[in-house]
């Protein structure tokens, strides 16, 4: 089994009962914009930051805000942070090129 990777767009107070309502399969498409991945965690999202950034990754500076983990310790919900989110949407076709060039 791999690492699945979802990422919502939502309303902070709303955020946790996207696991609920995906398991429950009473997830709407129109509820929460969504799109799915593969092999991606936390650490790929911080590195990305650090690149848009044009800065040297630093955990304390990149991390990822920690909303919630399953009790199984096999999901985790993280939030980026609004100087994350500045960066990703600003990002234009030249720009997301030359990031994907650096890794």
């Amino acid at each position: 089994m791999g690492i699945l990777t979802d990422l919502f767009v939502a309303e902070p107070r709303d955020a946790p009962s996207y696991k609920a309502l995906q398991s429950s399969g009473k997830l709407a498409a129109a509820q929460f914009e969504q799109v799915e991945f593969k092999g991606l965690t936390d650490l790929n999202f911080t590195i990305l930051w650090a690149l848009l950034e044009g800065r040297d990754w630093d955990v304390d500076t990149h991390a990822l805000e920690s909303v919630a983990m399953g009790k199984d310790g096999e999901t985790w919900l993280f939030r980026f942070p609004a100087p994350l989110v500045a960066k990703l949407a600003a990002l234009d076709k030249p720009a997301a090129r030359r990031v994907h060039l650096r890794r």
